[in-house]
């Protein structure tokens, strides 16, 4: 009896010690990583950063660029440029499939971040999927303003009513649709129009003609809809990027040294290394932006 009660009082013993070890890491795992509304910002700003890429990778330099030409351009900027992905597991030819290229079709004509709502709903929880509803009307508000304070309320929202199992996802997709908004209606948005404005200038054959091509129709150029550059930006990285990966699959990264570059950029590393998708739907979201613009009035983009 006397060594049964010791090896009860050893049982005890472990447990607690367990328990008090799990609590301090988790405490140390809040310490390393509080999530606020700015926590994914890195990932609407490396966005931003391969659209800059992008763009002198194309159309500064070579006027008449097409699809391909823009989508290699993605992609060696998230798979080679950026530090934030640059690392990632994902297979890069993944964004030159015939589906990923139906996908980016189906995302530059929709007018909805939505494309297959019956998809994303399997995909992603109820909450999620509202608050998702809730961006996709904050993007057709009358002017850019009105959009970006309707997403840092999302954001707010988002931080109170998910969880740590839905929060990235939703995170990380607000902050591409924040900086989205921000640069096509920035002066970097206005020297893409200029520059396609001498394209169509330059060379009449490249204008649409309605009665060849259906796929898009011509926009004076003024009258271009930014609203649908940022749809179909937001609705490409949402289809491609996963939306599984959790807090503690991060902090755990973090943790086990996946990422050494300080905070932010050891999560943007460590998002690339956990799950498929992550780099592919940055490079998917920065393809479809990059051409949206170019998309309503160039010819035979897609050729």
């Amino acid at each position: 009896m006397k060594n049964y009660s010791i090896f009860i009082l050893l049982i005890c013993v472990t447990l607690f010690s367990t328990s008090c070890y799990k609590n301090k890491d988790q405490e140390t795992r809040k310490e390393i990583l509080k999530i606020t509304s700015t926590t994914f910002d890195f990932i609407g700003e490396e966005h931003n950063k391969g659209l800059d890429f992008v763009y002198s990778q194309t159309f500064a330099n070579k006027i008449n660029s097409n699809y391909n030409d823009v989508l290699i351009a993605a992609t060696k900027y998230v798979f080679d440029e950026s530090p934030m992905s640059k690392f990632s597991k994902d297979n890069r030819m993944e964004l030159f499939t015939p589906e990923k290229r139906e996908l980016i079709k189906a995302a530059v004509k929709s007018k909805s971040i939505i494309i297959n709502r019956f998809e994303l709903q399997k995909k992603l929880t109820q909450n999620q999927f509202s608050i998702i509803e809730k961006l996709d009307m904050a993007l057709s508000l009358p002017n850019y303003e009105e959009q970006l304070q309707k997403i840092n309320v999302l954001k707010n929202e988002a931080l109170v009513s998910l969880n740590d199992n839905e929060i990235v996802y939703i995170l990380c997709t607000l902050s591409l649709a924040e900086h989205s908004v921000n640069y096509w209606n920035s002066e970097k948005g206005i020297i893409w129009k200029n520059r396609i404005d001498q394209l169509i200038k330059s060379d009449n054959a490249y204008l649409i003609k309605i009665n060849k091509v259906n796929e898009f129709q011509t926009t004076p150029l003024n009258k271009i809809d930014y609203h649908n550059v940022a749809v179909a930006d937001v609705s490409a990285f949402m289809a491609g990027f996963p939306a599984g990966i959790n807090i503690g699959a991060l902090v755990g990264g973090l943790t086990a040294g996946i990422a050494s570059a300080g905070i932010t950029a050891g999560l943007g590393a460590v998002l690339g290394g956990l799950a498929g998708g992550t780099v592919s739907g940055l490079g998917t979201a920065i393809t479809v932006s990059s051409i949206a613009l170019a998309a309503e009035i160039a010819v035979n983009f897609f050729s």
